[in-house]
């Protein structure tokens, strides 16, 4: 498809989201405006307006809706989902804890931070023929780090939920934050120390028990195929959790530019970065080699995400603009 510019922000963009159908594109920015545009990938070049926008966030779990009639998004202290026909509230309701679905829609595992009883719970719902059925619920405790850890008195807090793309596993993401007075968590962090550890728990989809476990620093992005993507400043590292047993693959951008934003594709072949060069940079996954650059006069690009069919890429500047473009132009 011809390159296609979409309007409609004055603020950069933060994130990006395709309805599954490859119909819609939505965003939001450092404001709390959610916006949608009516995307036919196959239309012709030129400059677009959105659908509709909307007071609101996508947080992590905020989607479109599997019929794709409806995109859920965070308020304030609210879930919504709004009508992508109308742009009007149809369903309103108090903040969920997070939930993933699985790339088959066979399972759909969801997280409960239980206060009172003080421990992180997951339940996995498996679909059997039009029914729903819960099959495991796992616990894990929120207890504080080991004594003396530099990790000492701070619990494990949830961060994320994902699938592996063949469904079989689930990486659970938790983070202990150090316990540091403000001036040393500052040095630490000029001097490019961590002020977190990221636990990571794979899981058997099936049963909920542990495959593997990691720990690290914290990663920015889960692949299809279970890796881990750590992004920081010019370079990026890519760790996979179905072979701890092996070093993380680095890569450092050629420009000496920051890292800003990373998706895979859908197949999790292509791996694709946006960075302070103004370029979106595709990888190939099998030798993590860069196979193709681009570039737009649009600014510094700060999101990017990946159509359903692979084909098709759509990047978010730091001018509010989002370009649409062929992967393999």
């Amino acid at each position: 498809m011809p390159m296609r510019i979409l309007t409609g922000r004055d603020i950069y963009i933060h994130s990006l989201r395709f309805s599954s159908d490859g119909r819609f594109l939505a965003s939001d920015g450092y404001t709390p405006i959610v916006r949608y545009w009516f995307v036919n990938v196959w239309q012709v070049s030129g400059e677009a307006s959105p659908k509709h926008s909307v007071e609101g966030q996508l947080n992590h779990g905020d989607d479109f809706t599997p019929d794709n009639r409806k995109l859920r998004l965070t308020q304030s202290n609210r879930r919504i989902a709004l009508s992508l026909a109308t742009g009007k509230v149809v369903l309103a309701a108090p903040r969920l804890d997070t939930g993933e679905t699985s790339p088959n829609r066979q399972w759909t595992v969801s997280h409960e931070n239980v206060l009172l009883a003080d421990v992180h719970r997951l339940r996995a719902v498996c679909r059997v023929g039009r029914r729903r059925v819960e099959r495991w619920t796992r616990e894990f405790p929120r207890t504080p780090a080991p004594t003396g850890d530099i990790w000492d008195g701070r619990e494990e807090y949830f961060s994320r939920l994902g699938f592996v793309a063949d469904g079989t596993r689930i990486l659970v993401v938790f983070m202990r934050y150090g316990n540091f007075p403000i001036e040393e968590a500052v040095q630490r962090v000029r001097g490019g120390r961590p002020i977190e550890q990221e636990i990571v728990r794979v899981l058997n989809t099936e049963t909920g028990q542990d495959v593997a476990e990691c720990r690290g620093e914290r990663s920015t992005l889960t692949g299809p195929n279970g890796e881990l993507l750590y992004l920081r400043g010019p370079s990026f590292r890519i760790l996979d959790t179905s072979r701890l047993d092996q070093p993380a693959i680095t890569r450092t951008n050629s420009s000496g530019e920051e890292y800003t934003a990373a998706a895979f594709s859908p197949d999790g072949k292509l791996f694709a970065t946006t960075s302070n060069d103004a370029t979106v940079t595709m990888w190939d996954t099998a030798t993590w080699e860069p196979i193709r650059q681009f570039g737009w006069e649009i600014g510094r690009l700060r999101a990017v995400a990946f159509a359903p069919d692979g084909l098709t890429c759509a990047a978010g500047s730091d001018t509010g603009k989002v370009v649409l473009f062929d992967v393999d132009a």
